[in-house]
């Protein structure tokens, strides 16, 4: 009896320490993709791929602006402006067509429409697929982000993994014998 009693208080240590263990592991946004879109003829600068209120494409404008220049606006994958001056570039879609994009200081990205007397309308953007701009975000809430482990954490997980299936293995057939 002494020693199913001080079984299961191992057991229960071990499942708790487990526990405590990975309740600690902070959990880290993964990083946009990095594939420079194939339907883009220019041959680089900063790029967002993204979708948006016109269909799926890319941003793109001067690399000056790769660090700490463009942002998230509300809890949505929409970006910013987040310098005083202006962003200037083209928005191209999937089928070649182009349009001239700003974004003037602290304020979203704005598409030009020639045909329509030359005016700015929102380019609304819901999601982004890959992208070479770092994007600043202090809030951490993105909708669409996707959460997942890093190399070190992953690895004391699986060792964890690991001790516990080994201890409940050797567990069950110390059991098994002694029934």
């Amino acid at each position: 009896m002494k020693g199913r009693k001080l079984k299961c208080l191992s057991f229960s240590a071990i499942f708790t320490l487990l526990f405590i263990v990975l309740s600690c592991f902070p959990i880290s946004a993964a990083e946009y993709g990095e594939q420079y879109p194939a339907y883009l003829k220019q041959s680089g600068g900063c790029f967002i791929e993204c979708q948006t209120n016109l269909g799926k494409g890319s941003l793109v404008f001067a690399r000056n602006y790769q660090y700490d220049y463009i942002g998230f606006y509300g809890n949505n994958s929409n970006l910013m402006n987040l310098q005083s001056g202006s962003i200037t570039g083209q928005f191209v879609l999937t089928n070649g067509m182009t349009y001239d994009v700003r974004a003037t200081g602290f304020s979203t990205f704005e598409y030009y429409n020639a045909g329509d007397w030359g005016r700015y309308y929102d380019l609304t953007i819901s999601q982004i697929f890959n992208t070479n701009v770092q994007l600043t975000d202090d809030q951490s809430n993105r909708g669409n982000v996707i959460y997942d482990f890093g190399n070190y954490q992953l690895a004391v997980l699986a060792l964890l993994v690991l001790l516990v299936a080994l201890t409940f293995t050797f567990g069950i057939r110390s059991w098994l014998k002694n029934v």
